[in-house]
């Protein structure tokens, strides 16, 4: 399947935002551990996919964040460029948080490096960053998903840029 590159004025009608269901994940996070558990990491990865698009912000701070995300495609034009707000992960909260992550569609273009820059507000700094750009390699643009992940724990930095194909893919990126 081939996408037609957007360019840069329609970058930003052309993705699809949507916000990062936490009730969608929690089920398939839920089901991920019952099937995990079974051993069965195939269909792990198959429902965690459901959730995921081609760049998705989640927010593993105690504080909201307010920032810009850009992606430029390996042509070099803007496929993404969208200012975001996402709320804390709150894992000890019962209630429903529907805006603790951000989905965006329709990004890539081909496969390819893309670059990745994140932008924070002063006030919404992860451990003293505001900032984080990185090239990654897109070699599969229908099963690889860029993941941008604030405050991780077991990451290397406050705001990592990831390229997964798997949700089990991102234990290679956790310390260990």
């Amino acid at each position: 399947m081939t996408r037609q590159s957007p360019s840069a004025d329609d970058a930003s009608t052309n993705t699809a935002r949507q916000q990062l269901s936490r009730r969608r994940l929690l089920a398939a996070g839920t089901t991920v551990a019952t099937v995990g558990l079974a051993g069965c990491t195939r269909a792990m990865n198959y429902i965690a996919g459901l959730a995921l698009d081609d760049v998705n912000l989640f927010n593993e701070t105690d504080q909201r964040l307010i920032g810009s995300v850009a992606v430029t495609d390996p042509a070099g034009e803007a496929v993404l460029g969208e200012e975001f707000e996402i709320e804390p992960d709150d894992d000890e909260d019962d209630e429903v948080d529907e805006d603790s992550g951000a989905a965006y569609g329709d990004v890539f273009t081909e496969a390819g490096e893309y670059t990745v820059s994140v932008v924070l507000d002063d006030d919404s700094a992860v451990d003293g960053t505001t900032e984080a750009q990185d090239s990654v390699e897109v070699t599969d643009p229908d099963e690889e998903h860029i993941i941008v992940v604030f405050g991780a724990d077991d990451l290397d930095d406050p705001i990592s840029i990831l390229v997964i194909e798997e949700f089990t893919d991102m234990g290679d990126h956790v310390d260990g």
